[in-house]
């Protein structure tokens, strides 16, 4: 009796003990769960802000009245490269958008008319070039149709002519540019 008794206490600890092992396992998980989802909340609403602080932004330097100046300029040119206005106009933009690309450490910036045409850029390359690629195109429609007139374009690797910006993926953010 003695001896079955002491398998019978051994049993009884045993399975308590794995009961208790499965509790504390199930109890982890759902800690760690709701860390994971908290965390996933809490990033998820942080990069929302952020963009929509990018698109402000972008909505703001848009609405320059000097920025209106240069691209009404830049549009009414056909030939970019050959045209000494173009080139006067192009330093203008640069100057104008410097503080911005340097400040938030941007790689560049582009200026394009409704058409996908590339009126100014900080690389000479693809002034003059299209935007007629989907996505680009569609990228273009949002931000040229309201009610809000601004977009962000999530990382893509963008390629235009063979030309790769840092062969590394890029997040664009557009507005359009009122008519003065």
């Amino acid at each position: 009796p003695m001896f079955l008794a002491a398998i019978l206490v051994a049993a009884l600890i045993a399975g308590l003990s794995y009961r208790n092992m499965v509790h504390l396992i199930d109890d982890d998980r759902n800690r760690l769960k709701d860390s994971l989802n908290f965390t996933l909340h809490n990033t998820s609403s942080a990069v929302g802000t952020w963009l929509q602080e990018r698109e402000k932004e972008v909505y703001i330097w848009s609405h320059s009245p000097k920025l209106g100046r240069i691209f009404n300029g830049l549009s009414t040119i056909e030939i970019m490269q050959d045209e000494p206005t173009a080139t006067n106009l192009l330093l203008d933009l640069f100057t104008f958008l410097r503080p911005l690309i340097v400040e938030k450490g941007y790689f560049g910036y582009l200026v394009v008319n409704e058409n996908g045409r590339v009126l100014g850029s900080d690389r000479k390359t693809l002034i003059g070039n299209r935007l007629d690629n989907p996505e680009d195109r569609r990228f273009l429609e949002r931000c040229m149709s309201g009610p809000n007139f601004k977009a962000v374009s999530l990382p893509a690797k963008w390629t235009k002519t063979g030309i790769t910006i840092q062969d590394r993926a890029v997040m664009m953010a557009g507005a359009l540019i009122p008519p003065l």
